[in-house]
């Protein structure tokens, strides 16, 4: 966004912030009525071949994944907006002064700078989306279950309590050492 006017770079802003000021509940409805079966994506011809689905999105992986992003995109953008509005201009000046091709100045100056960034956000995502309870339930249904699902079955359908709490202290887990690797990798590689 570097490159783009103030006009651009705060219309692209405000068009990634303003998911975040809706539910996820609420997207995710949004998501349903897009996805169901009288809804416009089931009405475009041939689209990722669904013909032969009677609900649509609803109740597929693919379904899943699209609002997933939907909801997860925000995120990442901003973690790698702030450490790409970081990278001093002259920089990318430098390497173009100095032969560089447009990608070839995104892959060897951008690009390594911007990588604590793109680290950080790719946990982010990571944390938020195996957490994730409401999209997944909502598009992917009982076809497609998820983990927080099954802690939710266990804590108030079963009533199985401590097997639910074993699950979400195994999750934390999970988490807690994706985040620890990362910041390894991303200290080591700042060294």
């Amino acid at each position: 966004m570097a490159g783009l006017s103030a006009k651009a770079r705060a219309f692209m802003m405000i068009a990634t912030i303003l998911p975040l000021m809706t539910s996820v509940v609420i997207r995710t409805f949004g998501w349903v009525i897009l996805m169901g079966p009288s809804g416009p994506l089931a009405k475009i011809p041939g689209f990722l071949d669904l013909s032969q689905a009677r609900q649509g999105l609803l109740g597929t992986e693919l379904g899943v994944n699209i609002a997933m992003v939907q909801v997860l995109v925000p995120f990442a953008v901003l973690s790698v907006l702030g450490v790409i509005n970081g990278i001093d201009g002259r920089l990318r000046e430098a390497s173009r002064t100095m032969g560089a091709s447009f990608l070839g100045t995104f892959r060897h100056v951008v690009l390594p700078l911007a990588l604590p960034g793109i680290v950080s956000g790719a946990t982010l995502c990571f944390a938020l989306s195996i957490s994730s309870f409401i999209t997944p339930n909502l598009i992917g249904g009982a076809q497609l279950p998820v983990i927080a699902g099954f802690i939710y079955h266990d804590a108030t359908v079963s009533n199985d309590i401590p097997f639910a709490a074993t699950q979400a202290v195994l999750i934390l887990a999970v988490v807690v050492i994706t985040i620890a690797a990362t910041n390894r990798i991303a200290n080591a590689r700042m060294k």
